[in-house]
């Protein structure tokens, strides 16, 4: 049977393999941004996009946070 403590034992360990994981990703891309300046990207983002998000959330945030 298994017991509490061993359950929150379990979920740390998977959120510090998951943290790990994600973070050699992101250095990953930062080093080919860097190295490799010039090779096609297969997914391109618009900047304006990600600024309205932001901006977005913020607001959304800002608002239901107010109420």
């Amino acid at each position: 049977m298994v017991q509490y403590n061993d359950i929150f034992f379990l979920i740390e360990v998977v959120g510090f393999a998951q943290a790990c994981i994600l973070s050699a990703t992101y250095a990953s891309m930062l080093y080919l941004r860097y190295k490799y300046p010039n090779i096609p990207r297969p997914i391109k983002v618009i900047f304006q996009l990600l600024l309205v998000m932001r901006v977005l959330f913020v607001v959304l945030f800002l608002f239901f946070h107010l109420l």
